[in-house]
């Protein structure tokens, strides 16, 4: 959840630095997440594991797992949900949009910064949350996560995920 709330974080100042504006940007209606982020750096995490004193490597395998995540999960959103979350379309060396190699050279670098600074942090800081409070949050997840999925099915756009658009559509 941790790294789905940067992710949240990263989205959105990316976006008020390329378009001058806030853009929220996120994929659940009560939580500021966003899951990709999320199982992007598990999945960077758990490959890099082996290679941690190897930084080009690090950055080699993180750029390939993100990407792979993102393409991924950018897939499941298209077919399952109907919606494109981000579009690379525009995007030199894209694939059907769901990736660019742009975008897969940043995730090369902000798997370092995972790696070697975040990570470390997070690690430190929650190993402090009492088991309970993770459960709770856990929960919380998976209504959010589950109430988000209906509502995406619903409307099939990522308005839909908005409790001010939900109020003028309901």
């Amino acid at each position: 959840m941790a790294y789905s709330f940067i992710g949240f974080l990263l989205e959105t100042g990316y976006s008020l630095v390329t378009t001058g504006s806030f853009v929220e940007k996120k994929c659940y209606v009560f939580s500021l997440l966003c899951p990709v982020y999320g199982l992007g750096a598990l999945a960077i995490l758990i490959c890099t594991n082996s290679m941690i004193k190897q930084p080009f490597f690090v950055f080699m395998v993180g750029a390939l797992t993100a990407t792979i995540v993102e393409f991924l999960v950018g897939v499941f959103y298209f077919h399952v949900f109907g919606l494109r979350i981000w579009n690379y379309s525009n995007m030199p060396y894209n694939v059907n949009g769901h990736i660019c190699l742009l975008f897969t050279f940043f995730w090369g670098f902000l798997s370092l910064l995972l790696v070697y600074v975040v990570h470390p942090k997070i690690k430190q800081y929650t190993s402090l949350i009492p088991s309970k409070m993770c459960i709770v949050a856990l929960i919380l997840f998976i209504f959010d996560a589950a109430l988000s999925s209906l509502l995406l099915l619903k409307y099939h756009q990522k308005h839909a995920l908005s409790l001010a658009w939900l109020w003028n559509h309901s």
